[in-house]
């Protein structure tokens, strides 16, 4: 074999056993809350953790279409290292961002893998390439729901995850969550 094609077949199996490699962590969901609006709010989750399993199940309340126009959303991230609720921020999260544009660059990467439609949820399909805008008013159900963390960084502090997802009308802030994962190494 010449050195290239050998060059090409060894990039191909490294490709290969790097994204098919195994995350050092596992990711367990611990709690989500509802954040309430300052004024009214708009976006009501009432979800719950069932089983051993720590499922999230429960459901989604939008009172309003969520478009471009009025809404937005952040993400804050903070970690507990040992696990006691004592939470530094961490450097990165989603700043400030347009709501149907967020779903699209976020949501459908980091969160839709775990929603499938239909099977445990009614959320819509958000697409990668076209978003979806407004995000209809409904109520949506999830059931069953772990995440995928597939899409996730290959690194994660260990400890508990917080984030706290804001949304905002017109600058106010009408509702969001808490929610909080454990990430913990995985078992050998």
């Amino acid at each position: 074999m010449k050195l290239p094609t050998i060059a090409i077949l060894a990039t191909i199996l490294y490709l290969n056993l790097v994204k098919g490699q195994q995350k050092s962590y596992i990711v367990t969901n611990d709690k989500l809350e509802n954040i309430e609006g300052e004024e009214e709010s708009l976006i009501l989750f009432d979800v719950q953790m069932v089983k051993r399993e720590r499922f999230i199940n429960g459901t989604l309340t939008l009172l309003e279409d969520f478009d471009d126009d009025q809404f937005e959303f952040m993400v804050e991230m903070f970690t507990s290292p040992n696990s006691d609720g004592n939470y530094q921020r961490m450097a990165f999260g989603v700043p400030k961002v347009r709501w149907c544009e967020g779903l699209h660059k976020f949501y459908a990467k980091f969160i839709q893998p775990s929603m499938v439609l239909g099977e445990n949820t009614n959320f819509p399909y958000v697409d990668e390439e076209e978003g979806l805008c407004p995000l209809p008013k409904g109520e949506y159900w999830i059931k069953e729901i772990l995440l995928d963390t597939e899409p996730w960084p290959t690194q994660f502090p260990r400890g508990l995850l917080k984030l706290v997802i804001t949304a905002y009308k017109n600058d106010l802030v009408v509702g969001g969550a808490i929610v909080i994962l454990k990430i913990e190494d995985r078992p050998t």
